[in-house]
This record gives C-alpha cells, sequence and structure tokens, in this order.
C-alpha cells in the first residue's frame, strides 16, 4: 500500500513489489494479474475494513463519502499523476469494480429498498455506482469537485432516497394494479 503513496501506478513495477514485499514475482501473479489488478485490491481491501463502521453509521451515504475522502487524501497526490498519464476509463473501471459492492450494501440499510423488483434494483446500483464514481475520478483529476465532498455526499445520499422512493412507489403502484386486476 505504501508504494500507491509514494509513487503512481504508471511508475510501479512487479518487481518493485515483489522486492519491497519479499516474494516472488511467481508468488505476485499467483495473486494478481497485474499491477492494477493490485490497486483494485487495495482499494477493495480498504473499503471491506471499514464496511461494518459505515453500514452502520446514521448515514451510510455520509459515511462512504468520509471514507472515499480518507482514502483519497492518502493517495492523492499519486492518484492525480495516475489521472494524467493513463486513460481516464482505468481509473473509472477500478472505481466502479471497488465501489459497486459498496453501494449495494449502502442501498440495502434504505427501507424502502427492500420494495425494489431485482431489475430496478440492478439498475440503481449500477447508477449510484456510476455516480460515486465520477464523484472519486473528479475529486482527483485536476479539476477538482464542483462542490466540496460533504455537499456532493448530501446531494448523492438525497438522490438515492428520491429515487428508491419513487421505484418503490412505482412498484407498489403496479403491485396493486396488478392484484385490483385479478
Amino acid at each position: 500500500y505504501d508504494l500507491l503513496r509514494n509513487d503512481c501506478v504508471g511508475y510501479i513495477t512487479v518487481s518493485g513489489v515483489c522486492e519491497r514485499a519479499g516474494v516472488s514475482r511467481v508468488t505476485f501473479y499467483n495473486h494478481f494479474s497485474d499491477i492494477y489488478a493490485l490497486v483494485e485490491w487495495i482499494y477493495r481491501d480498504h473499503f471491506q475494513k471499514c464496511l461494518p463502521s459505515i453500514l452502520e453509521s446514521d448515514s451510510p451515504w455520509i459515511a462512504l463519502g468520509c471514507e472515499i475522502r480518507k482514502l483519497l487524501d492518502a493517495d492523492l497526490s499519486s492518484l492525480r499523476k495516475e489521472s494524467r498519464i493513463f486513460d481516464r476509463s482505468k481509473l473509472i473501471s477500478i472505481f466502479e469494480i471497488v465501489l459497486e459492492d459498496l453501494v449495494e450494501e449502502c442501498l440495502n440499510t434504505e427501507p424502502e429498498a427492500k420494495l425494489l423488483d431485482q431489475e430496478d434494483r440492478t439498475f440503481l446500483v449500477k447508477v449510484l455506482t456510476y455516480s460515486a464514481s465520477g464523484i472519486m475520478l473528479r475529486l482527483v483529476s485536476q479539476h477538482g469537485a464542483a462542490f466540496g465532498l460533504d455537499d456532493t455526499m448530501q446531494r448523492y445520499e438525497n438522490l438515492v432516497k428520491s429515487q428508491t422512493h419513487v421505484l418503490a412507489s412505482q412498484r407498489s403502484k403496479e403491485s396493486l394494479e396488478s392484484n385490483s386486476a385479478r
């Protein structure tokens, strides 16, 4: 993990990771397909360790934003270099992979989410994941966020709650209409 803080991913080599970790290249490749798989694992591991505190908070969406901030604050200079060297799609892909499970777990804390059918739930998780990935990418880009992270995550939480409510209401209405037609 300290490699990310000191170098950007584009300059980290498998040899450097193996040397620092005291393992062979074979051992590295038994666990990771490339450096990006290692970066993904580092971020996934970070968020999995803090998932219980995110889910136990009064506002999981705000807590998720705080964890994003902690991670980015630790790795910001590295990620800013990375976003300039590599295609943005590589970073977005890593962010999406890491965030999708977290978004789903946070969505599970929303009472109305239980009313969603699987198709709506999958759609909402994908949209929220893309949004959270975009927030992360925006924070590491040279442009910064249009709003502060706290404000952005508050807006994000409001979006989640309103869209969950709208989709759940639609499903309830459809269910009532279907039952009364019988």
